[in-house]
């Protein structure tokens, strides 16, 4: 029965951008090959300077996010959070799922991780759309996949148990 099992799985906004830019920095290095591309391959690796943009782009991808997990999970909703972590101000996104009963709790990191794959992959499509949008095709191309691997996870259960 849907909304048996509350899910509350947080992301920060430092991993997020940190697996994004990683991924934004190996595409510009992939092109600094090619000397005419040089300038092109610079600015499609993201810095601390663009976390602005990046933040918007993540909200609109936590909105998307929310939508693909009330799909494959039960109805969920997600927030902004800021939160102190010893000298620095931390943004986390909290989503709270209402799930099936026997979801499998052994699936929540697994969960998370696609979740964490899912809005990097985003924010790198939207930052390449801006920079290089026939880049951005491909990692569109992704987030299909992406949202299939929730999908499956979502869709795993613990056996019921005799009583």
């Amino acid at each position: 029965m849907e909304g048996s099992k509350t899910l509350t799985l947080e992301l920060t906004t430092k991993d997020l951008f940190a697996q994004m830019k990683d991924q934004s920095y190996l595409i510009g290095e992939s092109l600094k090959s090619n000397p005419q591309v040089m300038e092109l391959a610079a600015k499609i690796q993201a810095s601390d300077d663009d976390d602005v943009t990046l933040q918007d782009f993540a909200q609109a991808g936590g909105t998307k996010l929310g939508n693909i997990l009330s799909r494959v999970l039960g109805k969920t909703s997600y927030k902004w959070q800021e939160a102190q972590e010893g000298d620095q101000k931390v943004k986390k996104l909290i989503f709270t799922t209402n799930a099936v009963a026997n979801f499998m709790d052994s699936q929540k990191e697994t969960l998370k991780d696609s979740m964490l794959n899912y809005l990097s992959v985003y924010i790198l499509s939207k930052w390449l759309n801006l920079i290089k949008p026939d880049e951005s095709a491909r990692f569109e191309a992704m987030l299909k996949e992406l949202e299939e691997d929730m999908r499956q996870l979502g869709a795993q259960r613990d056996k019921p148990k005799r009583s």
